[in-house]
C-alpha cells in the first residue's frame, strides 16, 4: 500500500527526462553545447529580422528578405544539432511522421536561395518563403505532443457533398458546431460501449479473472515466472473483466506484487521447499494500465490486459516491477477512481496467479507447460505435434475487499 500511495503522490520512481536525454546525447560539455545553440538560435533571428527591415528597400528589397529569412530558419535549424547532436537530431528529422515535412522544408529552402541567385525569380522566391513557413511550423509542432492533432481538429471539416456542406444532420449551422458535435458523439458512443455493465453506486462492482483454468493449471505444478535484466513479461498474461463501475466517473487500473510469505524458496528432489527468510523487501515500482485514466465504461466494455508487464531483479527505474529471485509473490489489482481527491474503490488478488520468481525454469512440468500454452514459444514445439488449442476460460471471482479513502 505504500508503494500505491507513492504513485498516487507522485513520488514514485520516473523515467528518465528530457532533459537527461539531452545531456547524454552528444560528447560536448552542456556548457558547450549551450552556448553553440544560443548561439546560432541569436544569429537565426537576427538574420530573420533584418530580412524583414530589408523588405522595404526598392527593387532589391524582395530578393533581401528571402535570403535573409532562408538563412536565418537554416541557423535557427542548425542551433538544435548541437543540442541532441547532428547525427541524432538528423534521424529524428527523417523519422517517418516529419518526412514529408523535412524534405518539403528542406526542398523550399534550397529553391528559395535558386530563386534569388540564379533564377532571379522574386515571386519566386515569396513563394517558396510561404512554403518555409508552413512547413517549419508543421515540422516544429511534431515535436510537441497531439499538437498535430489539436491543429487537425481545429482546421477539420464536415463530410462534403458535391459543393456544400452537410451539417443538417448533426442540426449545427456552422463547420465549428458541427465539428464539436463530432466529437461529443464519439465520446458518448465509448461511454454506451460499456454502460450495460455499470452501476453508478459501485455496490455490485465485480471483478472476474479470465483464463482461470489456464492458471489453476500452472498452480497445481507451483508456477514460475522468469524475472531478467531487461525484464520479461509475464505468462499466463494477467487478464480480468470488471463490471459495476459507474460508467462516467474516471478509473485508473494499477498493479503490483506482493510475497504471500514469509520466507525464501528453493527446488529440492523435483518439489519446492522453504529455505530460510527472504530477502528485506525491494522498492519495486507499481504498474499503472496504460489506458489509464479512464472512464468506467471503457473498462468494462472488455477484457483488461496488463499484457505490457516486465518482470525484472534489478531496479533500473524504467518502469519495470523488481521482484527477487526464488520468493513467491501474488499480483494485486487496485482501482482508483480520479477526478477528483484519489478514492482506492477496490483492492483485488486471485490465489490462481500465484507464482515464485525464478531466474531459469526449475520445474520441466512448467517448461513443458510454458512451450504448449504460449503462443510464442511454439517454435520449440516438434514439427509432428499437432496444434494445441488453449483452456477454456472459466470466470471466477476474485478475492476482493473494500479499502479506506487514500488521499492523493
Amino acid at each position: 500500500m505504500d508503494k500505491l500511495k507513492r504513485v498516487l503522490s507522485g513520488h514514485d520512481a520516473e523515467e528518465p527526462s528530457g532533459l537527461t536525454e539531452v545531456i547524454e546525447a552528444t560528447s560536448l560539455g552542456w556548457g558547450t553545447r549551450v552556448k553553440g545553440f544560443i548561439a546560432c538560435f541569436v544569429i537565426g533571428c537576427l538574420c530573420s529580422l533584418l530580412g524583414s527591415c530589408l523588405l522595404w528597400i526598392p527593387k532589391k528589397g524582395l530578393m533581401l528578405f528571402a535570403v535573409f529569412y532562408t538563412l536565418g530558419n537554416i541557423a535557427s535549424i542548425g542551433s538544435t544539432l548541437f543540442l541532441m547532436g547532428p547525427m541524432k537530431q538528423l534521424k529524428r528529422m527523417f523519422e517517418p511522421t516529419r518526412l514529408i515535412a523535412t524534405t518539403v522544408m528542406l526542398l523550399c529552402l534550397i529553391l528559395t536561395l535558386c530563386s534569388a541567385f540564379w533564377w532571379h525569380k522574386r515571386g519566386l522566391a515569396l513563394l517558396f518563403c510561404i512554403l518555409q513557413f508552413f512547413a517549419l511550423a508543421w515540422y516544429s509542432i511534431s515535436f510537441i505532443p497531439f499538437a498535430r492533432d489539436a491543429v487537425k481538429k481545429c482546421v477539420s471539416l464536415p463530410e462534403v457533398s458535391g459543393s456544400k456542406v452537410v451539417m443538417a444532420d448533426l442540426g449545427c449551422k456552422k463547420p465549428n458546431d458541427c465539428t464539436v458535435s463530432r466529437l461529443l458523439s464519439v465520446v458518448e458512443s465509448e461511454l454506451r460501449a460499456g454502460r450495460d455493465k455499470g452501476d453508478p453506486t459501485e455496490k455490485q462492482l465485480q471483478v472476474v479473472l479470465e483464463d482461470a483454468t489456464l492458471w489453476q493449471r500452472f498452480r497445481e505444478v507451483t508456477n514460475e515466472m522468469i524475472v531478467t535484466k531487461n525484464g520479461r513479461r509475464m505468462f499466463p498474461v494477467l487478464k480480468i473483466s470488471v463490471s459495476g463501475l459507474d460508467p462516467n466517473a474516471m478509473y485508473s487500473f494499477l498493479l503490483d506484487f506482493a510475497p504471500t510469505d514469509g520466507h525464501r524458496w528453493k527446488y529440492v528432489n523435483g518439489e519446492w521447499v522453504p529455505a530460510g527468510k527472504p530477502e528485506p523487501p525491494n522498492h519495486s515500482c507499481v504498474y499503472i494500465h496504460p489506458d489509464s485514466p479512464n472512464f468506467g465504461a471503457h473498462w468494462m466494455k472488455a477484457a483488461i490486459s496488463f499484457s505490457k508487464v516486465k518482470l525484472t531483479n534489478k531496479l533500473n527505474g524504467s518502469g519495470q516491477i523488481m521482484l527477487n529471485s526464488l520468493h513467491k509473490y501474488e499480483p494485486q489489482v487496485h482501482i482508483v477512481r480520479v477526478g477528483g481527491p484519489h478514492r482506492m474503490v477496490m483492492n483485488c488478488s486471485f490465489p490462481e496467479t500465484q507464482f515464485i520468481a525464478v531466474t531459469a525454469y526449475q520445474n520441466e512440468e512448467i517448461t513443458a507447460l510454458k512451450i504448449k500454452y504460449n503462443p510464442f514459444a511454439k517454435a520449440f514445439l516438434d514439427a509432428k505435434e499437432s496444434f494445441l488449442s488453449q483452456a477454456t476460460a472459466f470466470p471466477i471471482l476474485c478475492e476482493c475487499t473494500t479499502s479506506s479513502i487514500v488521499e492523493a
